[in-house]
């Protein structure tokens, strides 16, 4: 696997765990500066296909594009404590075996620009999200062709908040 950084984008992609986040496991919170593309990430054998960060904030701070990535167990993509998008941002074909095709968190989630996630996959809940707490869409967001044998496109047990317009397609 690798990590390049160049002209203010970051990459990461095809990188393999055994365990827990297939390209960066956090002890601490993680911010993305600058645009990212996150993709082709797997942790095998447990959570945060791209990546883990129990407990943790993961804040994105310009648009990012997360796709791809898969988790042997939870969080296709992410598996964090919350996550911030201040830019837009785009989860599509992440998978996990139980819940949260893209992202498992166990705090809010916080999208404040356009937000859309397709074609995610969860085989228990939450074929895009799995989340406990609360998730905002500050702007527009678009759900679309996410799957799961329960909540096929959010599975939670608190409230949805929306400023714009949030379509499930």
């Amino acid at each position: 696997g690798f990590f390049s950084e160049a002209t203010g984008l970051i990459f990461m992609g095809r990188n393999e765990a055994g365990g827990n986040g297939g390209a960066i496991y956090a002890k601490g919170n993680v911010t993305f500066g600058t645009t990212a593309t996150i993709t082709y990430n797997s942790a095998e054998g447990d959570d945060g296909g791209a990546i883990y960060a129990s407990g943790y904030t993961i804040r994105f701070d310009d648009v990012a594009n997360i796709s791809n990535n898969t988790a042997g167990d939870d969080g296709g993509a992410i598996y964090a404590k919350s996550v911030i998008a201040n830019e837009s941002i785009t989860f599509t074909e992440n998978t996990s075996r139980y819940w949260g095709g893209a992202i498992l968190a166990t705090g809010a989630l916080v999208f404040y620009s356009t937000t859309t996630f397709t074609s995610n996959t969860a085989d228990v809940a939450g074929g895009a999200i799995k989340t406990g707490s609360t998730i905002l869409f500050d702007l527009d967001a678009t759900l679309s062709l996410n799957k799961a044998p329960n909540g096929g496109a959010i599975y939670t047990t608190s409230t949805i908040h929306s400023e714009g317009t949030v379509t499930f397609d």
